[in-house]
C-alpha cells in the first residue's frame, strides 16, 4: 500500500496570523507544513488550503502564503473543512481520493474534517508533526483519536520518502533538498 500517489490532495487547514501565535510547537509545525507544500508541488499533487473566519483570526501566515501560489483557498465557519462547497467541489474536479492533511487545531478542525473525510468515503493521512494545538495534550489526543478512527498518522518525512521508494527516484535530490530546510 502507497500512503501517497496520484490520488492524494494535500490540504491545509486554518494556519493563520490570529491563530498561530498560541499554538505549540509552532515552529516545528510551520516548517513542517512549508516541507509538506513544498514536497507536494514537486511531486505534482493537488493543493488547497483553508480560512476560519479570515475577518476575525487572519489569514494564512506570511511564512506559506507565498509557497501557496495560485492553490484554491476556502474561508469556512465550520470546523470541519468537508463543510466547504468549494472544498467538495475541488477534491471531485481533482479526482482525489486520498487527502493529506496539515494544520491546526489538531484537535477540532483537522480532527472533524478528517472525521468528515472518512465518512464521506476518502482515505485520510495526517502529518503529526505539522499539526498542532494550543495544547500539547489535546494533539496528543486527537492523533489518538485519529489513528483509531481509521487514519494514517506519520511524519512529513515519512509519508514523502515512502512515495519515493529510494533515491534512484528522479526527484530524489529536489526532495533531500525539502528535507533540510
Amino acid at each position: 500500500m502507497n500512503f501517497i500517489d496520484s490520488n492524494t490532495a494535500l490540504l491545509v487547514i486554518d494556519v493563520q496570523e490570529k491563530l498561530v501565535p498560541s499554538i505549540s510547537e509552532k515552529e516545528e509545525m510551520l516548517l513542517n507544513t512549508l516541507k509538506c507544500i513544498k514536497a507536494a508541488k514537486l511531486i505534482g499533487l493537488p493543493l488547497v488550503y483553508t480560512e476560519q473566519y479570515p475577518k476575525g483570526l487572519g489569514i494564512t501566515v506570511a511564512e506559506l502564503r507565498g509557497d501557496l501560489d495560485d492553490a484554491p483557498v476556502f474561508e469556512k465557519t465550520d470546523f470541519s473543512c468537508l463543510a466547504s462547497d468549494g472544498l467538495k467541489n475541488f477534491l471531485k474536479k481533482n479526482k482525489v481520493k486520498k487527502v493529506l492533511l496539515v494544520g491546526i487545531e489538531a484537535h477540532i478542525c483537522v480532527f472533524q474534517t478528517a472525521r468528515d473525510l472518512i465518512a464521506a468515503g476518502y482515505e485520510v493521512l495526517v502529518v503529526a508533526d505539522a499539526v498542532s494545538s494550543r495544547k500539547d495534550f489535546d494533539k496528543k489526543w486527537a492523533l489518538k483519536n485519529l489513528r483509531e478512527m481509521g487514519t494514517a498518522v506519520s511524519t512529513f518525512e515519512c509519508f514523502f520518502m515512502e512515495y519515493l521508494k529510494g533515491s534512484k527516484h528522479p526527484l530524489f535530490r529536489e526532495m533531500s533538498a525539502i528535507l533540510k530546510l
